[in-house]
């Protein structure tokens, strides 16, 4: 089902003009009153539409009686929560009652709206939260713009204006804040925030303000991000954030007659896979950089970029996640709804002809944090999957996890990526940041030479060669740029075998400075014996064998950090062997279902 895709189309053109053309009537952000007829229609057509909208109406139903948001800021810097409760809040019941008609689902958006208005501010200081905020109150106060009187306009649009609009005004504009710039996720979500307040409280005959300009030129440049082909450099978590709030400002951008211009095909055609690519046969995605580990979940972003490139692979694909999701959120509803689900109604992908139409099952992400990913087969909890980064530590949300893998089989993820910490911790963000445990190399399923870190100021370590055929698949990842001066030389290379129902990861140092440490992250029991060691998780084993004749032997080390500040890693150990220094090094570890 699609929502006026000519209007989503329209952002190949870039028009200048120095003031709007006639503003079209409430509602206009992302869903007219047309739109909202064709949804209609879409709901009796498509059996997978009428089981989002069921959804839509069951989580509504839910937050009735849930609590609406408040002035809470629990860390001490985010009230980000609370913008986030009110946008998951108005979003669903904004939606339900305009799709349904009911008045509870009204009034419990009135509530919501009530409680975001009266809050003192929306945190500025921390200004992710702010925008998020702004764009709750945005899409209330125009979705149910002719249902409100009088007070209730004057109110929402007030607190829009004042505690929304105006500061990021202030940021988009002279001596800008740093959040304005086309940097990372912040400047996606930032900008959308001001475009969807401006857009709400336009009136015709007004002028464009120059932070509208800046935010529009800002979002453009974030498509920068996902260059040359739809990866995202702050890993899947973060594609999703990003992402969703990048579609709302082009989706809202493609209902004007000034348009952003549009990602190429080669960027946003291929990034609703990325994420799929990177989510192993458990559920769980390959969480590197700062993100912890989750089970992954289709976003509106995915829909909308799917409609707008109908690549028959990817409608199947995303279609089936979406009804997946709706079972597994009915199943085990212990988090909470996410806050965007209602927007896959409106840019649902539809069911496309072509039945045959399937994945690879291995897949290359290139840019700056490039990823190489592999399975035995799709739509199997028991399939072989490893996934492997390049990349370097100095990218936002960056870790020293240049090299690192994780790896799944028989439905249990044996080899771990840690992920986060603490964002809170001092110099989290800045000078401390190499010495918590977790972002450094000697956390990660990677190589530490001489005992030291990987080269904070590396370039990014790129893909080298990559194969996929039937019988298997492999990546070669150049590590050298993240362990200069520690090695002249070093190439990491990873082959999953589907014959063998094999995965071998294999080193090639030149010239170490030191001993190399060679080491995976798991949770599992261990058993060593010899070259060869045991894992036991869930009732399954792993068996994990030493090609090599380099020298050490395997050792299980404590996971546990030196500060108590830190994540402690209960249950987490590291299965390791150090080779000593030679001029040449080639160390080889195979993996295999036991």
């Amino acid at each position: 089902m699609r929502i006026s895709l000519f209007r989503i189309l329209l952002c190949l053109a870039f028009i200048t003009t120095s003031s709007w053309a006639e503003v079209p009537d409430h509602p206009r952000l992302l869903f007219s009153k047309s739109d909202e007829t064709a949804v209609k229609q879409g709901i009796h057509s498509d059996p997978l539409a009428k089981q989002v909208y069921t959804e839509i109406l069951r989580r509504a139903d839910h937050t009735l009686n849930a609590p609406t948001c408040r002035y809470h800021i629990p860390d001490g810097k985010r009230l980000l929560g609370e913008s986030r409760r009110a946008l998951s809040n108005i979003l669903h019941c904004a939606m339900a009652w305009r799709l349904s008609g009911e008045k509870k689902y009204f009034n419990r958006t009135i509530k919501e709206l009530d409680a975001a208005c009266a809050l003192k501010d929306w945190n500025p200081k921390h200004f992710l939260d702010t925008a998020e905020m702004s764009t709750a109150v945005a899409i209330g106060y125009d979705w149910l713009y002719h249902e409100l009187n009088e007070t209730q306009r004057n109110t929402y649009a007030s607190a829009l204006r004042n505690k929304g609009l105006e500061p990021a005004r202030n940021g988009f504009t002279g001596k800008r804040a740093w959040w304005s710039h086309p940097r990372n996720n912040w400047g996606q979500v930032c900008a959308t925030g001001l475009l969807m307040a401006e857009r709400a409280l336009e009136r015709s005959g007004d002028h464009i303000h120059p932070a509208r300009k800046a935010a529009s030129q800002s979002l453009e440049q974030c498509a920068t991000f996902y260059q040359p082909d739809g990866a995202y450099p702050e890993g899947p978590a973060y594609w999703h954030y990003g992402s969703n709030y990048h579609v709302i400002g082009l989706a809202l951008l493609a209902t004007e007659h000034r348009q952003l211009r549009s990602p190429t095909p080669a960027t946003f055609a291929r990034s609703p896979l990325f994420t799929e690519h990177l989510t192993g046969p458990t559920g769980k995605v390959f969480n590197f950089a700062d993100a912890g580990v989750s089970t992954s979940r289709v976003s509106p972003a995915q829909s909308w970029m799917t409609n707008t490139f109908d690549q028959p692979a990817t409608c199947k694909f995303i279609r089936s996640r979406i009804a997946q999701d709706i079972s597994d959120q009915r199943k085990h509803s212990t988090k909470g709804p996410e806050r965007f689900f209602p927007l896959h109604l409106l840019w649902l992908p539809n069911e496309h002809p072509d039945k045959q139409a399937t994945l690879a099952t291995d897949s290359r992400w290139n840019g700056s944090q490039p990823i190489a990913t592999f399975r035995s087969q799709w739509h199997d909890p028991d399939a072989l999957f490893v996934a492997i980064k390049g990349g370097y530590p100095g990218a936002s949300h960056g870790q020293m996890d240049v090299g690192t893998f994780i790896l799944e089989s028989q439905g249990v993820r044996w080899v771990e990526d840690l992920g986060s910490d603490n964002y809170n911790m001092p110099g989290y963000f800045g000078s401390k940041r190499w010495s918590y445990f977790r972002l450094t190399n000697k956390s990660h399923s990677t190589l530490v030479i001489n005992q030291q870190l990987q080269n904070p100021k590396s370039k990014p370590c790129l893909i080298t060669a990559f194969q996929s055929t039937p019988e298997k698949g492999s990546a070669s990842i150049d590590l050298t740029q993240a362990y200069t001066p520690q090695a002249k030389h070093i190439v990491r290379s990873c082959t999953l075998d589907r014959s063998r129902q094999q995965v071998t990861i294999e080193d090639a140092i030149t010239q170490p400075t030191g001993p190399v440490r060679w080491a995976i992250v798991t949770r599992a029991e261990v058993n060593i014996e010899n070259n060869t060691a045991i894992l036991k998780q869930s009732g399954k084993e792993l068996k994990i064998i030493r090609n090599d004749k380099h020298g050490g032997v395997w050792q299980v080390l404590d996971a546990k950090p030196s500060l108590k500040i830190e994540n402690q890693n209960q249950g987490v150990r590291i299965l390791c062997f150090t080779a000593p220094a030679s001029p040449q090094l080639t160390l080889s570890v195979s993996f295999s279902p036991h």
